[in-house]
């Protein structure tokens, strides 16, 4: 008969050789991996860790991280991260949150937490990623926008007073065309003004936190206004421009400024690209308890290698850039943060030198 023991010590070698392997993949992980009881003791931890702590790991194991890492919720954190609420003790969950953390008097450092919380065996899984420079760059760039939101308030209210002065004859009777000029110069200005207002928000709520407000929508009305802004160009270019809606589309209830700003976006970029005597059709439907509108071009398309940035900030394809070297690659942006605000979707299909679709899907009622 053949003894186990062999087997055993096969087994046990393989075990040995398994966590040597875990342990060195966990040391050199760049994040800080942490591993607590519900008490906050810690169990584990990669050398990741040990530096942010400035210790030695086999010191700092069945210390308490609450009395190591004592962090300053930032916005709407939870002030005691590590240990799961009450109504989700129940359930694995998984916690992600910013903090501020002071490991010294003259030292601010903001720190992300990723906890996944593990309910049967009642430990807690933190990842912990220094993200001060983003941080920072991120509050560089809010305060940038909210100062230049401001800056461009002036000389738009200084285009709405003096076209309101031109409709209201103070500079003498316009003929109909002129005032017709006028007025859409104020029209425009009243959108520019709203636009800078929406901006504003975002800047300075987060894209995340930023809650749409919500209005009773005629969405044909927004087209008619769109139409109003870009007709001249679409004149200029002779293009064939349909919008055909059904009569029964339902009112929405959304922010109708950024239902604009979306629109108008898909729209305007849909003329600026597509080529002389092209074509340009917008389409709607009901789907269940959504709107779903189509903005179709016969432009140069989208490069099957950029589509997968097409939503990234400050990012344009080298065609578009031909066609149009001062664009700024925030409008496709601005609308998915948009639409997903409204909690809607936006998707695209597109041919190189064929032209493009895109699906714009809004909820009749955005709560």
């Amino acid at each position: 008969m053949n003894s186990p023991v062999p087997e055993y010590k096969s087994k046990i070698t393989e075990l040995r050789q398994t966590l040597a392997w875990m342990d060195i993949v966990m040391s050199n992980i760049v994040d800080s991996v942490a591993v607590i009881n519900f008490d906050g003791e810690l169990l584990f931890v990669n050398d990741a860790f040990a530096d942010l702590m400035n210790e030695p790991r086999i010191l700092l194991l069945g210390k308490n991280i609450n009395n190591l890492l004592k962090l300053s919720p930032i916005g709407d954190a939870r002030s005691e991260p590590y240990i799961p609420r009450e109504k989700i003790a129940q359930t694995n969950d998984t916690y992600k949150a910013m903090y501020e953390w002071q490991p010294s008097t003259n030292e601010t450092i903001i720190l992300k937490l990723i906890i996944r919380y593990i309910i049967t065996t009642k430990q807690s899984v933190i990842m912990i990623q220094n993200v001060t420079e983003e941080y920072e760059q991120e509050k560089i760039s809010r305060n940038f926008n909210t100062l230049a939101s401001h800056q461009l308030r002036t000389p738009i209210s200084a285009i709405k007073t003096y076209s309101h002065l031109l409709i209201d004859g103070y500079a003498g009777e316009l003929a109909s065309s002129q005032k017709k000029l006028a007025e859409t110069i104020k029209t425009s200005a009243d959108h520019t003004n709203k636009l800078l207002n929406l901006l504003l928000d975002l800047s300075n709520t987060g894209h995340n936190k930023y809650k749409s407000p919500e209005q009773s929508v005629v969405i044909t009305d927004v087209f008619n206004e769109i139409f109003t802004e870009v007709s001249s160009e679409v004149k200029t270019k002779k293009l064939s421009y349909n919008v055909i809606l059904p009569k029964d589309v339902p009112k929405l209830m959304v922010d109708r400024n950024a239902v604009h700003e979306v629109l108008s976006n898909l729209i305007t970029n849909a003329i600026k690209y597509t080529p002389l005597k092209g074509k340009i059709s917008v389409g709607g439907r009901v789907v269940g308890d959504s709107v779903v509108i189509s903005i179709e071009d016969s432009g140069i398309g989208i490069p099957l290698n950029y589509q997968r940035k097409i939503y990234y900030q400050f990012s344009r394809a080298d065609n578009a850039i031909e066609v149009d070297p001062t664009g700024t690659g925030l409008g496709l942006y601005l609308v998915k943060q948009l639409v997903d605000r409204m909690n809607g979707d936006v998707s695209f299909k597109s041919q190189l030198n064929k032209g493009t679709t895109f699906w714009l899907r809004l909820p009749i009622n955005t709560s």
